[in-house]
């Protein structure tokens, strides 16, 4: 048995949180230390490349977390899903009232948004 499966699902929330707190991504995003700034910037940039996203397009991130990344696309429309409650708030603050945001688990992401609903989904850190 791993650890992940040692958990409740509300245990696992829990810990989830305490994670999102102790390990902050903004902690990493906004780094100033030259290697973790540089690795950063690397990993998304490669990451952004890869989706390709277009200005008609419908993104989703599943583990938005802070909407680090989101926060960087510009398209139509963008929307995120994620367990912390202390993520989404930051990435509330950070994206605005356009952007749907709602708290539920990764994989239950099709009881908050259809299937086909967007033409770019994404999951990066989780």
């Amino acid at each position: 048995m791993n650890d992940a499966q040692q958990y409740s699902k509300e245990a696992f929330k829990e810990w989830n949180e305490r994670m999102a707190k102790e390990y902050d991504p903004d902690t990493y995003h906004e780094s100033q230390s030259g290697i973790v700034a540089w690795v950063e910037r690397m990993r998304v940039k490669r990451l952004l490349k890869l989706l390709d996203v277009q200005p008609q397009d419908r993104v989703l991130e599943v583990g938005v977390g802070a909407a680090n990344i989101l926060a960087k696309i510009k398209a139509k429309e963008l929307a995120g899903i994620d367990l912390s409650p202390f993520l989404l708030e930051k990435a509330r603050k950070r994206m605005g009232p356009d952007t749907k945001l709602v708290e539920g688990d990764a994989e239950r992401t099709t009881d908050f948004f259809a299937p086909g609903s967007y033409d770019k989904v994404f999951c990066s850190e989780v």
